[in-house]
């Protein structure tokens, strides 16, 4: 199945049961859009997250949100594992609290066993002893269905030491560490010790804060020609155990029995289709009737189309065709001379121009806040979604919002700011990793999913920027903002405030001319400031009456 293919599916299950961490803020991350034939070799498409349909099943499954506190319990309630199983599920679980952070990651929940192995990675900054001159951290490993290959990586010296349940099939053991590593217990293991290496591993997926755990996975996967299954990270442990669960319920034969068409959340795949002119009920397939009447685009209801909008347009939720900048719930915000679409707090929101008024919109529980400061420098809008980064515990990269299905989706591109232009996305590499020395160039969002990019060598070193027609505005010191031409580069001007406005907020420019800059909360109160783009002159200042991150401004209906 192609990633285009999978991405079309129904949303399946978001964050997905591996972990038993006791981390502040773990999240198990997949988009676990593989059927019952694709489970078996455990293939997976890691591309995208459809956040807004995590599901609990009352057997170690996470709460519909993105950050857990206290997930999983301890490993010593696992279940008994049986000889045999024709279904499984890889689980882990550090012991103790991770500190200051840690994350855990699976590419697929479910596997049938076998004999090809399965890489899998644990990742930390020391032991819970915090000692440079290394310190212990046992690593149990209960029963699995397929042979392990173990990856142990910490930034600190660590003693990892080996503990093995009868039926634990461990094939191999990689160390590596900016310090020094050494595994006891494991004799009868071969083991590769890469350390001390001068790298550090990382402990979040795939990347976070100073973090890019993408460098030494991509080095473990070429020393073992193996990808990475599943990846615990953890700040200072003391044990981890890592093991896996029979699942005999996710046999197809068991969880579709007595079904015709349902969709199994717990194992993520469908239990058969319907037919043309019929609809599943949840369990079976009923004849059904088309009900477009006067709708002119969405789902017929027997899972057909009623049509399809025109470019420029988006399907509300009545069948109607509508501009693409339509927000719910904020008409009185949109009917103002200019408003903006933005995040206030952790929901997205539109901001009135004239009044200063800001009207959160989607699913309260949503939340697009980001950790450090500023929260969101620039966001995007394009058919119908809002791009922006967002960089916290639980949820990294690249973020599409996708305003009337009120859904999530993730690419996997470290970012601190973002341009759209024509139908892609312009991102700045993450600003806490330095100052980068290339801007990334995707054509689409499809693209960013897939991480296809093209890399233009151009230093902004800024989180507030903007792309309006062919030209790129990005904040070059406190009251300046540097124009180019795209794709050239060719710098056409510079845009000299008046009065100094320090963008850490967000910028945005309308089709009318208006520049709106967002000063940040600091020094008080937050004001948004708008300007001439052609000459730079203050207009007016608006404060809004909630603190907002991120612009991108229209003119009103």
């Amino acid at each position: 199945m192609t990633n285009a293919g999978r991405r079309n599916l129904p949303s399946l299950l978001a964050m997905l049961p591996l972990i038993g961490c006791e981390c502040p803020g773990l999240s198990d991350e997949a988009d676990g859009e593989a059927d019952a034939a694709g489970l078996a070799d455990g293939e997976a498409d890691t591309s995208g997250i459809d956040a807004a349909d995590a599901n609990t099943d009352g057997d170690g499954f996470l709460p519909d949100a993105d950050i857990v506190e206290d997930a999983g319990g301890d490993a010593d309630d696992w279940p008994d594992a049986p000889v045999s199983c024709e279904w499984y599920e890889m689980r882990s679980a550090f012991d103790g609290e991770c500190g200051s952070y840690g994350e855990s990651w699976v590419s697929d929940p479910f596997y049938a066993p076998g004999d090809e192995p399965v890489l899998r990675v644990v990742s930390v900054y020391e032991p819970s002893t915090g000692s440079r001159t290394g310190g212990p951290i046992r690593v149990h490993l209960r029963r699995t269905y397929r042979p392990i290959v173990l990856v142990l990586g910490s930034y600190e010296s660590v003693e990892w030491i080996i503990e093995r349940d009868e039926g634990a099939r461990l094939e191999r053991i990689f160390v590596h560490g900016y310090d020094a590593q050494e595994v006891t217990g494991a004799d009868d293991v071969p083991v590769t010790n890469l350390s001390p290496g001068g790298d550090h591993p990382g402990i979040c997926w795939p990347f976070c804060s100073e973090y890019d755990t993408r460098t030494s996975i991509e080095r473990i996967e070429a020393e073992t020609g193996l990808a990475v299954r599943t990846f615990d990270g953890c700040y200072n442990p003391s044990s981890i155990t890592l093991g896996d669960i029979c699942r005999e319920e996710c046999r197809e034969s068991v969880a579709c029995a007595g079904t015709e068409c349902a969709y199994v959340p717990e194992c993520g795949f469908q239990c058969g289709t319907c037919s043309p002119g019929e609809r599943c009920d949840g369990t079976y397939c009923v004849g059904c009737t088309l009900s477009c009447g006067d709708r002119e685009c969405g789902t017929d209801g027997c899972g057909g189309s009623c049509g399809v909008c025109d470019d420029g347009r988006i399907c509300d939720s009545t069948g109607a065709c509508v501009p693409d900048a339509t927000f719910p719930g904020c008409a009185d915000v949109t009917a103002e001379s200019h408003y903006c679409l933005t995040v206030s707090g952790t929901r997205p929101a539109l901001l009135g121009l004239d009044s200063g008024t800001v009207c959160p919109f989607g699913k309260p529980e949503l939340d697009l806040h980001s950790e450090g400061s500023p929260d969101t420098g620039s966001i995007g809008w394009f058919g119908g979604g809002m791009l922006l980064c967002i960089e916290r515990t639980g949820l990294h990269g690249l973020v599409r919002y996708d305003v009337l299905a009120d859904s999530l989706t993730v690419a996997p591109v470290p970012c601190s700011g973002l341009a759209v232009w024509r139908a892609g996305v312009i991102t700045q590499p993450m600003l806490s990793w330095g100052r980068p020395d290339a801007l990334t160039y995707f054509t689409s969002f499809e693209d960013a999913l897939d991480g296809v990019g093209e890399e233009w060598p151009w230093r902004t070193w800024t989180e507030g920027m903007t792309a309006h027609g062919d030209f790129l505005y990005w904040v070059a010191d406190s009251n300046e903002v540097e124009v180019w031409a795209l794709p050239s580069r060719e710098p056409v001007r510079t845009i000299v405030l008046e009065g100094d406005v320090p963008s850490r907020g967000g910028m945005s420019l309308t089709d009318d001319g208006l520049l709106v800059v967002n000063s940040g909360p600091w020094p008080p109160p937050e004001r948004v400031a708008l300007f001439d783009e052609a000459t730079g002159t203050w207009l007016r200042d608006v404060v809004p009456d909630a603190p907002v991150f991120g612009l991108v401004c229209f003119v009103g209906r």
